[in-house]
Order: C-alpha cells, then sequence, then structure tokens
C-alpha cells in the first residue's frame, strides 16, 4: 500500500469573541419510557436505547 502523507500545517487564530449555540431539549419522562418499553426489539436490547425519545416538555435555544 502507498501512503501519501501530507505535511502538517499550523494555522493561527485570533479572537476577540467565540459564538456558543446551545440548543436542548427537557424530555418527559413517562413518555420517554412508554417509547423505549413500546419499541423495545424482541431479544431485548443490545445497545443502550436513546433517551432523547419522548415529547420534549422544554426547548431551549441559545
Amino acid at each position: 500500500m502507498n501512503v501519501v502523507q501530507k505535511p502538517a500545517t499550523a494555522i493561527n487564530y485570533a479572537s476577540d469573541k467565540i459564538t456558543i449555540n446551545e440548543s436542548y431539549d427537557i424530555i418527559d419522562v413517562a413518555t420517554m419510557v412508554a417509547f423505549i418499553v413500546e419499541n423495545r426489539p424482541v431479544g431485548g436490547y443490545t445497545a443502550q436505547p436513546s433517551f432523547g425519545q419522548g415529547d420534549a416538555i422544554l426547548t431551549v435555544n441559545k
């Protein structure tokens, strides 16, 4: 196998201000649990289910 390596280049940036955008939902626990139980695979979960499923009771966008 031929591997071509490019030389690393260092780039420096300067800034007086950084903008951070934040977004998240607060999920209703009862609907989250219902979703996980209702969608359980026949053989059970082989990976952790998403806890982001369910009805959002609060959405935050900053």
